[in-house]
């Protein structure tokens, strides 16, 4: 998942001012698939989200824990007592019930679903002439082109892929210790 999906999923909850991926300890350049982004916040973001049309974790100090299928505080998705239409995305009815637009889950914009999402594609960004930088700085860069089996010579990844945000390591015997395959801080 690109760096301006998650600054723009992350900045309808408040003002993004840093961003970094993080990275394996001992394998300069090889990133765990987590990121770690500065927000001033304006308001609370749920532990679970939606960026291109993909469940996202999000985790931080003093974040209430919420519902990913209503949004709401004090149960789990499991538990979830409410009806949350997948047309409005509101929480009350369902969608054979619903009145209101269709409203992406991606860009929380009215008219289109996440899976035809403008924002979502590049090449729909292009088409339609709406392409822009979205500028963060970053806490550490790794040249693209420093070879990663010169820094990395004790660690052959395979990679099982979980959620957009968060890569698992299986390393098969290829660490010297568990110490290896942790993601750096």
């Amino acid at each position: 998942m690109s760096e301006q999906v998650v600054v723009r999923t992350l900045g309808r909850f408040g003002k993004v001012t840093g961003y970094e991926e993080l990275k394996f300890l001992q394998c300069k350049g090889v990133k765990t698939g987590t990121r770690r982004v500065r927000v001033q916040l304006k308001s609370d973001i749920p532990s679970t989200s939606w960026a291109n049309g993909h469940r996202a974790h999000i985790a931080y100090q003093g974040q209430p824990r919420t519902c990913w299928r209503c949004g709401l505080e004090g149960h789990e998705a499991r538990l979830c007592p409410n009806k949350r239409c997948s047309r409005c995305l509101q929480v009350g009815h369902t969608l054979a019930e619903c009145k209101g637009d269709i409203v992406c889950n991606s860009c929380g914009k009215t008219g289109h679903l996440a899976r035809l999402c403008p924002d979502r594609s590049y090449a729909a960004r292009v088409a339609t002439g709406v392409v822009e930088a979205v500028p963060v700085p970053a806490f550490q860069t790794v040249s693209p082109d420093a070879p990663l089996i010169a820094q990395c010579p004790t660690l052959a990844p395979r990679w099982r892929f979980s959620t957009p945000f968060v890569f698992h390591l299986v390393p098969g015997g290829s660490c010297r210790s568990g110490r290896d395959c942790q993601p750096a801080h």
